[in-house]
């Protein structure tokens, strides 16, 4: 009978524990510890979130600028409305 296929870092997990190499490779799949981020993910993920942060921040600005706009300039809030961004830039920050 054919060895299974263990990943390298499970099968010295369970030497480590005492355990069967096939039982700790389906709980590594099971508890789906291959989907867990590794270094390159996490540095993804965190430049990721700090543009994300830095649109929410541009954002607020121009919902400030906006709520400061004078009556007299209609076009430009109706231009604003009528593309949609007013209301986005309202409704999400």
């Amino acid at each position: 009978m054919e060895k299974p296929l263990i990943d390298y870092k499970v099968r010295a997990f369970a030497e480590y524990l005492g355990c069967d190499p096939k039982l700790a490779q389906d709980i590594y799949f099971e508890l789906g510890v291959s989907l867990s981020l590794d270094d390159e993910n996490k540095e993804d993920l965190r430049r990721e979130l700090e543009a994300l942060s830095n649109v929410a921040s541009k954002l607020a600005a121009a919902r400030k600028t906006l709520e400061k706009l004078p009556n007299n300039c209609n076009v430009l809030r109706f231009t604003l409305e009528s593309e949609g961004i007013f209301w986005f830039i309202v409704a999400f920050v």
